[in-house]
């Protein structure tokens, strides 16, 4: 027990008296995980218009509009970053806050010069975000399952109780 709760102490900056801060977490994370579904989303919608703009036949017009919902889809990602927020914190874009909660920052402006004229960097550039997505939805996940596992240890009352959770 003494080891768990100088963990909890140490590396995490949390109450162990209360199972509370942690199910407060778990929310948080659930907030963060729904809008990063948002953002993925979005980008599966950026990779199929880049996939797009490899078709010779496409005019200048159909580029342009391309280029323009490209534009716009990104401004979408900043504004889901911008406006996710859990006890009024901007968990996406205060840095200081999503640093402490092993999450990745999901600013990126390369991913704003998107364009069928460089569909070929472009490519690159969304399977890189994709990659950070999904670093961000492991990190979510992992940190839930730990979460919930201090929630049960801080909720035990008997040594064996303890002593699974522990171990787990």
């Amino acid at each position: 027990y003494e080891d768990a709760s100088n963990y909890i102490k140490n590396n995490t900056n949390k109450n162990l008296n209360s199972s509370s801060t942690w199910k407060d977490q778990i929310s948080m994370y659930e907030t963060v995980n729904g809008s990063i579904d948002d953002v993925i989303n979005i980008v599966e919608r950026q990779n199929e218009l880049i996939s797009k703009c490899s078709t010779s036949s496409l005019s200048s017009e159909d580029k342009s509009t391309i280029d323009k919902e490209l534009a716009a889809l990104y401004n979408e990602i900043e504004s889901i970053k911008n406006s996710t927020t859990f006890n009024s914190i901007n968990v996406l874009s205060d840095s200081s806050y999503y640093n402490d909660y092993l999450l990745y920052d999901l600013s990126d402006t390369n991913l704003k010069n998107i364009s069928c004229s460089t569909s070929s960097t472009s490519s690159k550039v969304i399977s890189d975000y994709q990659r950070k997505l999904t670093l961000n939805n492991i990190s979510i996940n992992a940190n839930i399952n730990k979460s919930n596992k201090l929630i049960n240890f801080i909720e035990c009352s008997s040594n064996s109780c303890a002593l699974d959770s522990v171990k787990d």
